[in-house]
């Protein structure tokens, strides 16, 4: 059996990997991110100026996210929607595993810790999407499984600690999350002097510091050189684009309790602090010094639960019996039993999850059923894309910033994307967030930036007004999202003509029958 391990334990991995993995594409920053990898590979440079929007073309852009944006451009031209969804499954695969090593390293034995590894995937699911931070999250659980098998003695040949500082210059170049990872390596350290020093020994760990050190000079070896320090702290600066992105909102913050990630979360954070207690106690330092952090961060921004995640559900795979006032001997009962049993009940689990679909989502509902290479439907744009497109519209289009990455990707100009921090502020508030506040603000927008369509959510209250406005008609509508042409523009009234809905129509959110409103040819 034991030989059986790496095997059963892939195979099990890959299980886990596609059934987590496998589910529709529900993210919309992956289209901006392809758009500017093809402009990348089309021009072979790295985009210094913003090249996309008529609204701040030739501004200064930070793109510090190059690299995921070239690996996801040659994805998606290689292999198109299933080549991404591939890229989230792989991903998943390498996360789990590591997560895996870490809880083997902690107990000390081979074991496959089968259901810790389904909880976790349960818990980073409605992250998984080809986002930058899949790769942050995959260096932080590398870093994990590295700092316990230092910690551990495992790795008796410190030189194999100087691989870090490459990866460190890989990761600087996909995703700022290096710079936490840095943070996190350069607390590692201390924690290990500290522990050693309370054991009387004077041992600095030089190899660590060494490896500490070139890391932090790996951190600039990126074309933004030292903007990877800076542009963190300038993006939590800007208050107005924070407040309209929710992986930002704290999650005590808002209500998040019917979600079961945040159910999770709140129980696993006063958890953790017990543990972390306990562990202070009984002099681990080590392990107290990272979780804190982890701890105040997740507390602080919910982009950072995963994380905190990916470092405590090991910690707890192995800890729990310290939060616990179960007498030793039922413990070994259920060690005795609990490997075949887990292996069991995850298989099934498994199995179930892969017949029905995953109908999770955020609150265990939503419509998250597998389907192999797909864009989930509440955020698969290219439809009314396509249609301003084959009506070869040439107007500037006021567009939802969340469309735009499908914009950039068909080649239109954009008003807004998911690039806000290149847009500032001031300009994420007053001139996009007003317009869907009042119909005056709308007004001043419209007659400062004189565009001449708007593409917006369905739902959005700017419909209601555009429908009954006497220079606006809707050419287009689909469950989700609206087209509406300012009737002024001459180069917009033969598609009016072709697809206007009338005038004396009452609701738009009457006219979802099909894609298109109205085709009066």
């Amino acid at each position: 059996m034991q030989k059986l391990t790496p095997l059963i334990l892939f195979f099990y991995l890959a299980f886990l990997s596609f059934v987590f993995g496998i589910h529709p594409v529900g993210d919309y920053d992956i289209w901006w991110h392809i758009a500017s990898g093809n402009w990348m590979y089309e021009h072979g440079q790295i985009p210094k100026t913003d090249p996309f929007s008529w609204t701040n073309l030739g501004a200064p852009w930070i793109y510090h996210e190059w690299g995921f944006g070239l690996l996801a451009s040659a994805l998606w031209n290689m292999g198109g929607i299933k080549g991404i969804v591939l890229l989230k499954v792989l991903l998943l695969f390498l996360i789990l595993y590591f997560s895996c090593r870490s809880i083997q390293i902690l107990k000390q034995n081979n074991q496959i810790p089968y259901l810790s590894l389904i909880i976790l995937a349960f818990l980073i699911f409605p992250r998984v999407q080809p986002r930058p931070h899949m790769f942050s999250n995959l260096f932080y659980v590398f870093l994990f499984y590295t700092f316990h098998c230092y910690a551990a003695g495992f790795w008796h040949d410190r030189k194999r600690l100087y691989i870090i500082p490459f990866l460190f210059m890989i990761w600087t170049n996909i995703h700022w999350g290096a710079l936490v990872g840095w943070g996190l390596m350069a607390l590692f350290w201390l924690s290990q002097v500290w522990f050693s020093l309370q054991k009387g020994d004077k041992n600095c760990h030089g190899v660590l510091f060494k490896v500490c050190l070139l890391s932090g000079a790996a951190l600039v070896v990126n074309p933004n050189t030292y903007h990877v320090f800076t542009f963190p702290f300038e993006h939590l600066n800007m208050t107005h684009i924070l407040q309209g992105t929710r992986e930002w909102f704290s999650p005590f913050g808002r209500n998040y309790a019917r979600y079961y990630v945040y159910q999770v979360y709140f129980v696993f954070f006063f958890l953790s602090l017990g543990l972390a207690l306990i562990k202070w106690r009984k002099n681990h330092p080590d392990r107290t010094l990272l979780l804190l952090p982890l701890v105040y961060l997740s507390a602080r921004y919910n982009r950072y639960i995963d994380m905190f995640f990916l470092f405590f559900v090991p910690l707890l795979a192995v800890e729990w019996k310290e939060l616990s006032f179960w007498r030793h001997d039922r413990w070994e009962r259920i060690r005795k039993y609990g490997q075949s049993t887990a292996l069991l009940a995850s298989v099934a689990v498994l199995t179930i999850l892969l017949y029905t679909g995953i109908p999770l989502g955020y609150g265990l509902k939503g419509n998250y059923a597998m389907e192999w290479g797909t864009i989930h439907s509440f955020t698969d744009f290219f439809p009314p894309v396509d249609f301003l497109e084959k009506n070869n519209v040439e107007e500037p289009i006021f567009n939802y910033f969340a469309y735009g990455g499908f914009l950039m990707l068909k080649g239109f100009p954009v008003y807004i994307d998911g690039r806000t921090p290149v847009y500032g502020d001031e300009f994420f508030k007053i001139d996009y967030m007003d317009a869907f506040t009042s119909s005056d603000r709308f007004e001043e927008i419209w007659k400062k930036w004189n565009f001449g369509v708007v593409f917006i959510a369905a739902g959005a209250r700017l419909s209601l007004y555009l429908a009954h406005h006497d220079l606006w008609r809707m050419v287009y509508a689909d469950d989700h999202c609206f087209i509406f042409l300012d009737t002024t523009k001459e180069s917009n009234k033969p598609i009016i003509e072709k697809y206007g809905s009338p005038q004396e129509e009452e609701d738009p959110f009457l006219m979802l029958e099909g894609e298109m409103c109205f085709d009066n040819s």
